[in-house]
């Protein structure tokens, strides 16, 4: 589990973000941009800009500051995007559905962005099939319609 910072001034949002990145990665939540030095034990940061923006706490000298920073960097924006001038930066656009979130995040840390597939083929042999479980019914009971084996 990586720990990732996400810049999310509206409450509702940090929620959905939180539940969008679990269980995959642990979510700090903070409401405004914070210093560099405050980004050493995050694995990346997501900057919600749009909202940002609009509550003025996207400022022309945080943005400069956000170019010197070297985590990597989920930036979502409106149309048009203006991000930083950086290197490990994925831009996503707004609206953001949890898939959108997830695979630029990977992305961004160069991982597969597809983990939840990549589990289930190595645990394959260990799934269940409902249907074996609904055709062979409770202990010693008869489905209906099913002969009983002898």
């Amino acid at each position: 589990m990586s720990a990732i910072l996400v810049i999310e001034p509206r409450k509702i949002l940090q929620h959905a973000t939180a539940i969008a990145l679990f269980p995959e990665h642990e979510a700090r939540m903070v409401t405004a941009i914070p210093g560099a030095e405050e980004l050493h034990n995050f694995a990346a940061v997501i900057v919600d800009a749009a909202v940002l923006r609009e509550t003025s706490g996207l400022s022309a000298k945080a943005l400069r500051a956000m170019e010197l920073w070297k985590t990597p960097m989920v930036w979502i924006d409106g149309d048009p995007a203006q991000p930083p001038n950086r290197d490990k930066l994925v831009v996503v656009k707004r609206p953001v559905s949890r898939k959108a979130m997830r695979e630029a995040l990977a992305l961004c840390l160069g991982q597969d962005s597809r983990p939840e597939t990549a589990g289930v083929a190595t645990n394959e042999r260990n799934i269940v099939e409902l249907v074996d479980i609904v055709e062979a019914g409770p202990a010693g009971r008869q489905i209906k319609g099913e002969k009983k084996k002898k």
